[in-house]
């Protein structure tokens, strides 16, 4: 600078590629660890409902309980597997809403006629993922 006046600049230029992508990463962690922990509310609920029939000596009835969500889970696991081949993401997602359904004591019914191939090339896990919560926030 000589006389108030700029002589000369810098660009620098960095590909929104990384940035990006490290964003993605943080929103799908965050929404992870979200449904851990209703997941972990969910389980706990569980533990102390079986160990209140324990303690009241319903043996029978923990037992049956225990057998119960021990169906009901595998039931609902396979059919994810099953019918949500790709990708492993959306298989995950449904598990956590699945977990915070029950913590929430809300239906979750995944028809067992339905199905998820793989996406499309031009379509991307993150895009769909991202426009679900811009519709979720014009919701509200």
């Amino acid at each position: 600078m000589q006389d108030h006046r700029v002589f000369g600049g810098i660009v620098s230029f960095r590909e929104k590629t990384e940035l990006t992508k490290l964003l993605d990463t943080l929103t799908e962690v965050s929404q992870y660890s979200e449904d851990l922990r209703a997941q972990t509310h969910e389980f706990s609920n569980k533990l102390y409902a079986i160990l209140g029939l324990l303690e009241l000596k319903q043996v029978d009835e923990a037992i049956d309980l225990i057998k119960e969500e021990y169906h009901l889970q595998n039931r609902q696991h396979d059919l994810l597997m099953k019918q949500i081949r790709s990708p492993k993401k959306i298989q995950a997602i449904l598990l956590g809403k699945l977990g915070k359904a029950s913590e929430k004591k809300v239906q979750f019914h995944i028809d067992e006629n339905s199905s998820l191939e793989p996406l499309p090339a031009h379509l991307s896990f993150i895009s769909l993922y991202h426009h679900h919560w811009q519709s979720r926030r014009q919701c509200f």
